[in-house]
């Protein structure tokens, strides 16, 4: 199991392809964060990640 970080912004269009990253990464086993903005945190905890780093 190794651990990832993903570091986001608001900006729109960085987080769909990094939440379809972060599922199949917990699907596989490994924990995931996101550092990112407080408005994202519900699309980031549905996919199995951690909000905050």
């Amino acid at each position: 199991m190794k651990d990832f970080l993903f570091a986001t912004l608001d900006a729109g269009g960085n987080l769909p392809p990094a939440l379809g990253i972060a599922r199949e990464l917990v699907r596989a086993g490994h924990r995931v964060r996101f550092l990112g903005e407080p408005q994202q945190a519900g699309m980031v905890e549905a996919a199995g990640s951690d909000r905050g780093a």
